[in-house]
């Protein structure tokens, strides 16, 4: 397995070797030596192209997250909101493809989202350490004037809460 941890820290951006035999495919993404958390939630979202979806993040009872990118390609961004971390207020572009098999572990107290940036849609399926808590849910907003996040597409498919947080959401503003 190649294992890179990235620009934000803790962030690690890891590849494994897919299996393949007259079945198909088999990918082992996880293992005991690569867990750093105690996973109690899946989750599995496919997005269409164009479709952009965050940055989200839980604040508080934040969540580590480990992404694997099953179909597709992705634009996936990471804000680092952890005040006692060297990253602290800096965010990472990560351009990831299933054919690479990449994953990413994000830690707790980062924002993430991504952007489907091919022609076919995107499978993505992430763990949680910690339960999804609608209270808790913030939103970075995906253009915010403070971030300038360099996202390849400037007019993505957004849900409504991804159009832009209140002030009240925003961390920046």
């Amino acid at each position: 397995m190649d294992r890179q941890t990235e620009t934000i820290h803790g962030v690690i951006l890891s590849a494994r070797p897919k299996i393949h035999d007259e079945r198909g495919w088999f990918l082992p993404a996880l293992n005991e030596h690569d867990s750093r958390s105690s996973w109690v939630l899946q989750n599995i979202s496919r997005s269409h192209p164009g479709t952009l979806r965050g940055l989200h993040y839980q604040d508080p009872f934040p969540q580590s997250k480990f992404l694997v990118l099953l179909e597709g390609t992705l634009q996936d961004i990471i804000a680092d909101f952890r005040p006692d971390s060297p990253t602290y207020r800096q965010f990472a572009v990560y351009d990831l493809d299933a054919r690479a098999q990449n994953q990413l572990f994000i830690p707790m107290g980062c924002a993430h989202g991504f952007l489907v940036t091919g022609s076919e849609s995107a499978l993505v399926s992430y763990l949680a350490d910690a339960p999804y808590r609608p209270d808790a849910e913030k939103t970075l907003f995906w253009n915010h004037p403070d971030w300038n996040f360099p996202w390849l597409n400037p007019n993505p498919i957004l849900s409504p809460k991804d159009q832009g947080p209140t002030p009240s959401d925003d961390p920046s503003a």
